[in-house]
């Protein structure tokens, strides 16, 4: 009985391997199963443009500016409106809402002394591109590239287009932040 029972499991997870599908509780582990041929990981994250004097200065979003939204979570709010490629229906407009109305939040609580960062000028919306090599730390990321941005007063800027062209103005009831 024991070696009819290890034959049907050995059995199931062979059929699964072979035709690349997954039947409970069975599996071929696809994310450990296909090697990674791109030399390129590409991350989106939320920066945020903080005033430094007369200068902003870009940072990196974390947990201790809004503690309810950690980087992981606030990363699949991101892939969720972008996607993986910003084909998502929609894509600019939810990123832009997410923007703003973050943005609106980090400058609440900082006004009512719930945490002490800098006045953020805008809120970015970034990819963070990293160059795989193996057997190499990449520590550092290779370039962080802005994509989107909101600032405070729901202007729109579309860091995909030419300067000339980027930014256009909403107010904050025209969908931005809703």
């Amino acid at each position: 009985m024991v070696f009819a029972l290890a034959a049907v499991l050995l059995g199931g997870h062979l059929f699964d391997i072979i035709r690349q599908r997954e039947h409970w509780p069975f599996s071929f582990y696809p994310m450990y199963g296909r090697v990674q041929r791109k030399p390129v990981l590409k991350v989106p994250a939320l920066y945020g443009l903080m005033k430094e004097g007369k200068r902003a200065k870009g940072e990196r979003i974390t947990r201790s500016f809004v503690p309810q939204l950690s980087e992981a979570r606030i990363r699949n709010i991101l892939l969720a409106a972008w996607g993986r490629d910003g084909s998502a229906p929609n894509s600019k407009q939810k990123i832009a809402a997410i923007l703003y109305d973050y943005i609106k939040l980090y400058e609440s609580r900082r006004r009512a002394g719930r945490h002490d960062g800098p006045p953020m000028v805008e809120a970015q919306f970034v990819q963070i591109t990293w160059s795989v090599k193996s057997g190499a730390p990449n520590r550092r990321a290779r370039s962080v590239d802005a994509v989107l941005g909101v600032r405070l007063d729901g202007t729109i800027i579309d860091y995909t287009k030419p300067a000339a062209s980027r930014a256009t103005s909403q107010s904050s009831d025209s969908g931005a932040g809703e």
